[in-house]
């Protein structure tokens, strides 16, 4: 459909990035790398679009619901629907757009607990119940307490698979370990360089 020029000059630097999946830490991967986005190509906003069920992004600026996309196509001269396709879809987006900078983080420290977050959303997979306890090894080792699956906010060491609360943690500036799942390695060392990453097939 035609846009009139007066139209395309009020929208053409809105762009929207879609993701309309399970999973969550995508959208806050993005939500995190959008102020780089919007440097390296100055004068764009990107505004960032969830399904309704979705709360990761609520009360955040330029964030929309799925079900206002379809009203709300006239503010964007370009809509980009992200989704997995035996690819990492964030990594993939970073290298059409040649970025590779790191987020921005401040070290900070916590309790003399390790959370470890168990779930993923396919593709990655949860860990099962050995694995845990190999994870739970792992922090005892070294003198911390365990919790599974609980609350972030006063953990000094979160380890987990690739998924929302693991990148909450990192971009928080806690200690943080991936547990592989062979799907966000390289993205997470990406974005958090001093991230550790703990192959549990190997230990």
């Amino acid at each position: 459909m035609a846009v009139e020029l007066t139209q395309y000059a009020k929208i053409k630097d809105n762009y929207c990035l879609v993701y309309l999946g399970s999973c969550e830490e995508y959208l806050l991967q993005l939500l995190l790398f959008r102020p780089i986005f919007e440097r390296k190509y100055s004068g764009i906003s990107i505004y960032l679009c969830s399904r309704n069920v979705s709360t990761t992004l609520d009360g955040i600026e330029r964030t929309i619901k799925q079900k206002d996309i379809k009203d709300m196509r006239n503010m964007f001269a370009y809509i980009r629907e992200i989704a997995y396709d035996r690819q990492h879809p964030i990594e993939e987006l970073l290298k059409e757009c040649d970025i590779n900078e790191p987020i921005e983080v401040t070290p900070r420290s916590g309790e003399n607990r390790c959370v470890i977050f168990s779930q993923g959303s396919y593709p990655t997979r949860s860990l099962d119940s050995g694995k845990i306890k190999q994870a739970c090894k792992v922090a005892r080792q070294v003198g911390y307490e365990v919790e599974i699956d609980t609350d972030v906010e006063r953990a000094g060491w979160v380890m987990g698979v690739e998924n929302q609360w693991v990148v909450r943690a990192a971009a928080s500036g806690l200690r943080t370990t991936l547990i592989s799942s062979g799907v966000g390695d390289k993205l997470f060392k990406t974005m958090f360089p001093a991230i550790e990453i703990l192959d549990l097939e190997h230990i």
